[in-house]
């Protein structure tokens, strides 16, 4: 996570960081990234990109986390073990929705299909206490919506295999 110094930065420049950071994620897989397009677009010495972060990878989450935060601001997750198969789809469509009106939509894009898999876990990123439905639930709803952002045009026919899975999964 950035620094201190980073933190107490001028919000006008914390903000230029910031949106170099989204562009470079956003055209390129992690594992290809650079700090020089950062530091040439956000208009700082390279040495001050390395004092308000430790790396690339520590930029990439701080920027991640803004975006899933902005994201999800507006949806509402269906109530633990109470979900119908209609809030989930609805949290799915919403978050996907919420992606593409959102500047964010190309570093998530990023996310799902390159970077996901590379970036070190958050410490209980999945809660022991969820049930095995809920987790199954949670992996479903994950997954398809790291397909809809790969294959957008096939958005609705994954939605609808959702719904199916989701019926059967729910009645148990």
């Amino acid at each position: 996570m950035p620094t201190e110094t980073f933190l107490n930065l001028d919000p006008n420049k914390q903000s230029r960081i910031i949106q170099a950071c989204l562009h470079e994620f956003g055209t390129r897989p992690l594992s290809e990234a650079q700090v020089a397009p950062i530091v040439k677009e956000a208009k700082i010495a390279r040495g001050s990109f390395y004092k308000y972060f430790e790396d690339l990878t520590d930029a990439y989450q701080y920027v991640y986390g803004i975006a899933l935060r902005e994201i999800h601001k507006g949806i509402r997750p269906p109530d633990r073990g109470h979900g119908q198969v209609s809030d989930y789809l609805a949290q799915v469509t919403n978050f996907l929705d919420q992606s593409h009106q959102s500047g964010y939509y190309d570093l998530i894009r990023q996310h799902l299909l390159h970077n996901e898999e590379r970036i070190p876990p958050r410490p209980q990123a999945v809660p022991m206490e969820l049930s095995p439905q809920n987790w199954a639930v949670g992996v479903l709803v994950h997954t398809t919506i790291k397909e809809c952002v790969r294959e957008p045009k096939d958005q609705a026919a994954k939605l609808e295999r959702l719904a199916a899975v989701l019926t059967k999964l729910l009645a148990q």
